[in-house]
């Protein structure tokens, strides 16, 4: 868990909320099938990232559609989240990661910056049931 001590009190942020925010953000991405992140804690408030990714085939120019991914996971956390100390986000693309789509793409792009407002409230949400199983 992250915490962080404000002027009301204390706020906790669990790993697994933190692991599910990242997937949100990646599958957003027409170009992921799917994602699978592993944080890595770093002191009380900082982290390290590491994902598996399933891409669909035929993604032009691998190595920027993932800095992308890269770039909008780390600006997401810090903006949405508040965590300010991301050490690394690694992508790690294994065998079998290319997947053949069997179903039109999705609408949002690698160069699209805006996650669905309905994933924000969505993520609100889980951080509203964590402080629920906080206090209870």
């Amino acid at each position: 868990m992250l915490k962080y001590n404000t002027s009301e009190g204390e706020i906790i942020i669990s790993i697994l909320a933190v692991e599910d925010f990242i997937k949100k953000v990646a599958r957003s991405f027409r170009e992921v099938k799917d994602v699978s992140p592993t944080i890595s804690l770093r002191g009380n408030d900082g982290l390290s990232i590491s994902l598996k990714i399933k891409i669909w085939s035929g993604v032009q120019n691998l190595p920027v559609a993932l800095e992308e991914i890269q770039k909008e996971i780390r600006c997401q956390i810090q903006d949405m989240l508040g965590i300010e100390h991301i050490y690394g986000i690694t992508v790690i693309i294994a065998k079998d990661s290319f997947v053949q789509r069997n179903t039109p793409a999705r609408q949002r792009s690698i160069s699209s910056k805006q996650i669905q407002q309905e994933e924000v409230e969505s993520t609100a949400a889980t951080y509203n049931d964590l402080d629920n199983d906080y206090n209870a």
